[in-house]
């Protein structure tokens, strides 16, 4: 889906809460006035799931049966969070974004209290994000343990870490300047009222703008470039090839044509 096509689409889902109900008029329909333009209809219906994320974010297998209704959802249908959660386990985070991924459908983030931790980065993963007054954020790295043998723990540790840095940096880029997202991967945790969360979106959203602005132009060029190179193409195929041997076209001197006669066998 291109950025046009999905902005247009979360503003007609959220201007229009459900689907308008309308039918198509006919040359047998009785309010049809007699030389009057028709129409044709198109109803399209709309699927909207609700998620309750008021607790720790637990497991994968207890996100089962959401992440199945996630996945069946269209490009016309919504899911919504209601969140107020401390945050929780990444594994069962990561389940739920992955299928917030395999779908067209608009995500809608609704903040009702706590969102901290794991709950602020599903928050700033979904499409539209509507800010309660009593909202508030916390931001912070990754927290697990490890046990076992040293090399195991080692390596364990740079595993959780490379793999939850480059999620960390996606979800927060915008979000945070390069200066807190350095600072909070070395452990400091920031807190967000309500006002600043709304200021920071804004901030985030601008950013993309401007990135996708900057990427539509770059393809543009490319595909100047692109056109410039088969016009290139077109005129070189076009020009003439010579067949006929050199020495039929420019009369040279006896001594300069080459008698394949005389060549050593």
């Amino acid at each position: 889906m291109n950025i046009k096509t999905k902005h247009a689409q979360i503003k007609h889902l959220v201007e229009n809460k459900q689907p308008v109900n309308t039918r198509a008029f006919d040359s047998d329909d009785d309010e049809i006035v007699q030389g009057s333009l028709g129409y044709f209809v198109k109803q399209v219906s709309q699927t909207t799931i609700t998620v309750h994320v008021d607790e720790a974010v637990k497991a994968p297998s207890y996100y089962r049966r959401v992440v199945q209704a996630i996945s069946d959802l269209g490009e016309n249908d919504q899911v919504i969070f209601k969140i107020n959660s401390p945050g929780g386990l990444v594994s069962g985070l990561v389940h739920v974004l992955t299928a917030m991924e395999s779908t067209n459908a608009t995500s809608i983030a609704q903040l009702y209290g706590e969102c901290a931790s794991a709950a602020s980065v599903l928050t700033l993963m979904c499409d539209v994000v509507y800010v309660g007054d009593n909202a508030t954020m916390m931001v912070h790295f990754v927290s697990h343990g490890a046990s076992g043998k040293a090399d195991d723990v080692y390596r364990q540790v740079m595993h959780v870490r490379e793999s939850n840095e480059r999620l960390f940096r996606n979800v927060y880029k915008g979000f945070l300047t390069e200066e807190e997202l350095e600072s909070c991967l070395k452990g400091t945790e920031y807190w967000f009222n309500s006002t600043e969360i709304l200021e920071r979106l804004k901030k985030r959203d601008e950013l993309r703008e401007i990135e996708e602005l900057e990427e539509l132009e770059e393809l543009e060029k490319f595909e100047i470039i692109e056109e410039n190179d088969d016009a290139i193409e077109e005129n070189v195929s076009e020009l003439p090839t010579i067949s006929t041997p050199i020495s039929d076209l420019i009369e040279l001197p006896e001594e300069y044509i080459l008698d394949n006669s005389a060549l050593p066998k």
